[in-house]
């Protein structure tokens, strides 16, 4: 049987010393490098099971956002449960918040949607 995505992490983490790398970076790390890794290589050995597992486990994993994100929409009137501890918060402040393409924000089209 192969091994959990976790056991994988906790082997790399022993294994290679980075430095500065805390506890919340390796836990994003953990779920925006590693997950996918794993999701990809399931289907293309056709896992599907393997790889619905994976994602599942992708997307119901939290980690609280950096402070430098987490600040921009703690300015708003948004609910926090809308985006604190949501992977894909990064990505939406990046590529839509500090670029002002707020209309195609998906974070602020499911606060208006709800």
């Amino acid at each position: 049987m192969l091994e959990s995505p976790e056991t994988i992490w906790d082997d790399a983490l022993l294994a290679y010393s980075i430095d500065g790398l805390g506890k919340k970076r390796a836990n994003m790390l953990y779920a925006i490098s590693l997950l996918p890794c794993l999701k990809i290589a399931a289907m293309l050995n056709n896992d599907h099971d393997r790889g619905r597992r994976i994602q599942h486990g992708w997307n119901i994993h939290r980690v609280p956002l950096p402070k430098r994100f987490s600040r921009v929409l703690d300015s708003t009137q948004l609910n926090p449960d809308i985006y604190s501890r949501w992977l894909g918060a990064v990505y939406q402040l990046r590529y839509f918040c500090f670029k002002h393409r707020c209309e195609e924000c998906l974070i602020f089209k499911k606060a208006f949607n709800a």
